[in-house]
């Protein structure tokens, strides 16, 4: 069988119970179907059961980095039209540059 991934336009998280291996990637989809099943055994039997989860799905590092990238542009685009000095001072790309 063929997954064609899904992927999202903007930093999200999916929960583990909903993850499919379109959406998040087989690891994940193969998680959310343990975690299902240790859900049933813990309320027929009371032993076991699972900690919520989350997964982040296709394309979600992708928009995170063209996010920082845009804003790093911003900054060095700024700087230059400013004659080499950030008006708000070069404080103001750090935490741009950081999460790069």
């Amino acid at each position: 069988m063929i997954i064609i991934p899904v992927q999202v336009s903007k930093a999200s998280v999916v929960p583990l119970a909903k993850a499919t291996s379109a959406s998040c990637g087989a690891k994940a989809a193969a998680c959310a179907d343990l975690a299902k099943l240790a859900d049933k055994i813990s309320k027929e039997q009371g032993c076991f059961g699972t900690a919520a989860g989350v997964c982040l799905p296709f394309g979600c590092m992708e928009a995170v980095i063209q996010v920082a990238y845009l804003s790093v542009h911003l900054c060095v685009l700024t700087i230059r039209l400013h004659g080499g000095h950030h008006p708000g001072g070069l404080s103001v790309c750090a935490p741009v540059c950081v999460v790069l």
